[in-house]
């Protein structure tokens, strides 16, 4: 059922979906008339297509202001976007392609990103003879396998792929377009210089690159030097090659292209005038008088704004401090689409019916 914060300072209350609505319209209407680049909306990368691209619309057509964005700013986007701006497209087509790669390339937990993903790439290596090389700080299930395991430590990966880009490519011309390596913490050479070897000489490779919170602050960076090892390495086009890109949650590909990201439109068209993005409207010199949060928890950097709004699943933390708490129905009690790693959109039916008051 919904709640609203009757006073401020207030606690929740129980509330009609009317009383609600009426409550959060007044305040985001009298927020938009005042100043429409002071209201934020922020979404998930959980919720359906359908339901990102209203989000979105709602907040620069209705409510005018260009402050929309998600947690998809974070890794997943800066890692895509370095993977593009090298002219390199990831693979739509992993299930016929995996089967054909005779060396994998893992930068990351493909178990914790994407697990039925990271089946497929057992699988290659226990039924089709292929090797993998993680580049991780610890033991995964691929390590199960055929693999050579560069255990480097955290925020060594870009590192390591770009010393591995400078063994495979030597000459001038091709190191002249490469990063200078910084410097790798116990990594010993031998395992650089075993990866470069097998990159090189295998047909086929796959790259493969997982995101997640562990990449903060670093994702274009790790998606840049795994763009660079591509090229150096020319495994680019063919069989059993390319480039997979392992996004965090369900739907961060359909966030991205639906346009919740604060540069980006629906179609991962360029905003003209991009507004704020996750971390500079979470910051305090954000200036937001109004945020709408739907399906993030985000209470450890939420700073104090006079009127939040939260649509959720769960009682979060976040939603504890909200002045208007709408009850969310989640992807069992709905219907419509996610897209996946691949950019295929996926029909989701509803299972139950919504269950209480959520909507």
């Amino acid at each position: 059922m919904p709640y609203i914060r009757r006073t401020p300072g207030g606690g929740l209350e129980v509330a009609t979906w009317e009383e609600a609505l009426d409550l959060a319209a007044t305040r985001l209407a009298d927020a938009a008339r005042r100043n429409p680049a002071a209201i934020g909306l922020i979404g998930s990368r959980r919720i359906s297509n359908e339901d990102a691209f209203v989000l979105q619309k709602f907040g620069r057509e209705v409510l005018g202001t260009r402050n929309i964005d998600s947690a998809a700013r974070i890794a997943d986007w800066p890692v895509l976007k370095a993977i593009r701006d090298a002219g390199l497209r990831p693979l739509d087509d992993l299930n016929a392609q995996v089967r054909k790669a005779e060396v994998i390339v893992v930068v990351g937990d493909a178990s914790q990103a994407a697990d039925i993903v990271s089946v497929k790439l057992q699988n290659a290596s226990r039924y089709a003879g292929a090797t993998i090389v993680q580049i991780n700080p610890y033991r995964t299930q691929l390590s199960k396998w055929h693999t050579l395991d560069i255990r480097c430590k955290p925020l060594q990966e870009a590192a390591v792929l770009a010393a591995i880009a400078s063994q495979i490519s030597p000459s001038p011309a091709v190191q002249s377009q490469l990063p200078t390596p910084p410097e790798q913490q116990n990594v010993q050479n031998e395992a650089i210089q075993q990866a470069a070897d097998l990159i090189a000489n295998a047909k086929s490779v796959l790259f493969a690159v997982c995101t997640g919170h562990w990449l903060r602050g670093r994702a274009a960076d790790v998606g840049g030097a795994l763009a660079n090892l591509v090229l150096a390495s020319g495994k680019i086009g063919g069989e059993g090659t390319g480039v997979v890109f392992l996004p965090e949650k369900n739907n961060s590909m359909g966030a991205i292209e639906a346009g919740l990201l604060a540069d980006l439109l629906p179609g991962c068209k360029p905003a003209a005038d991009p507004g704020l993005t996750f971390d500079q409207m979470l910051a305090e010199a954000g200036g937001l008088q109004a945020l709408y949060v739907v399906g993030e928890n985000i209470y450890d950097r939420l700073p104090r704004i006079p009127f939040l709004v939260v649509q959720d699943i769960l009682m979060s933390e976040t939603a504890k401090r909200a002045d208007v708490l709408f009850p969310a129905s989640s992807y069992a009690e709905r219907q419509g689409t996610f897209t996946n790693f691949e950019g295929r959109a996926q029909w989701f039916n509803r299972a139950i019916p919504p269950v209480g008051q959520a909507r």
